[in-house]
């Protein structure tokens, strides 16, 4: 179900963009589809430095979330019948996790996509029982979630770039 919506989305997505140059590019970032990149613009990227950031990343994913969480907040902040019974921060958490769950759905659920809805569900269920937790407790529960949920996602180097790079960011921070 999931694969078909992803390919009616790509579909579309390069009917209309069928003029624009990085039409594949736009794609990629949407949906994490790289098959319509040529490789001169993969040349480019690399050479840039900035190839990662092309496939669906934890950094696209959160930025969703975000947007989504911010909107649901600012929806919810105006409706004091609804406040009343649910704060608007928890509200708005919700919203940003099923939103961004709905994206690494569509984007693949590729392992740095799930390691970052892991640690957006832990962060968001550490609001809603009022504990949220260090980012190393955050970190560990991803990789437990992760494994526990493909546990042959080790043998992918996104594996370990993901959460060996996220777990440096932890430690430096």
């Amino acid at each position: 179900h999931v694969q078909r919506m992803r390919g009616r989305i790509r579909a579309h997505a390069l009917e209309t963009l069928a003029a624009a140059r990085h039409a594949g590019v736009l794609v990629a970032l949407a949906i994490g589809d790289q098959s319509g990149i040529d490789d001169a613009a993969w040349t480019v990227f690399n050479r840039t430095g900035i190839g990662h950031l092309v496939s669906v990343s934890g950094l696209h994913v959160t930025v969703f979330a975000v947007l989504a969480g911010g909107f649901a907040y600012t929806i919810a902040r105006r409706f004091t019948s609804m406040t009343s019974r649910l704060p608007a921060r928890k509200i708005a958490a919700a919203a940003g996790l099923l939103a961004s769950a709905g994206y690494v759905l569509l984007a693949g659920a590729e392992v740095p996509a799930q390691r970052t809805l892991a640690m957006l569900g832990v962060s968001s269920l550490g609001l809603w029982i009022g504990r949220p937790g260090s980012g190393v407790l955050v970190w560990s529960w991803a990789l437990v979630s992760v494994l526990a949920w493909d546990p042959w996602a080790v043998l992918a180097p996104g594996f370990w770039l993901s959460f060996l790079a996220v777990g440096l960011l932890i430690y430096v921070g």
